[in-house]
């Protein structure tokens, strides 16, 4: 048998046949179920969108709505674009000012000519 590095297949080289791998017990006992968000149609499914952009227009991100409404992020933002929701920039809140700079020991420190 030549020795290539790979497992051996079709079992060969398992220590008991009659033995079943058994999964690790913290696989499936420490995850809640989640059932799957079912197909939207019509009325319902502009119902929800109107739902999901009052509260993406309130501040809540789009992965958080997917979170809580069990759907895909993709799914929430084509439900957001369907409903005409005006999107954020990319990044999270953006601050006026550079907050680092006012805390900075960097231009004390520098020798000034």
């Amino acid at each position: 048998m030549r020795r290539t590095g790979h497992a051996p297949r079709n079992g060969a080289g398992a220590t008991s046949t009659n033995e079943k791998k058994k999964p690790p017990p913290s696989i499936g006992t420490a995850m809640a179920h989640k059932s799957p968000a079912r197909k939207l149609t019509g009325p319902e499914r502009n119902r929800i969108a109107i739902e999901l952009k009052t509260k993406y227009e309130a501040g809540a991100s789009i992965r958080t709505l997917a979170k809580e409404s069990s759907r895909s992020y993709g799914n929430v933002h084509h439900l957001l674009e369907t409903a005409g929701a005006t999107f954020r920039p990319r990044g999270g809140v953006r601050r006026a000012g550079r907050p680092w700079e006012e805390t900075s020991n960097y231009s004390k420190t520098k020798a000034v000519k």
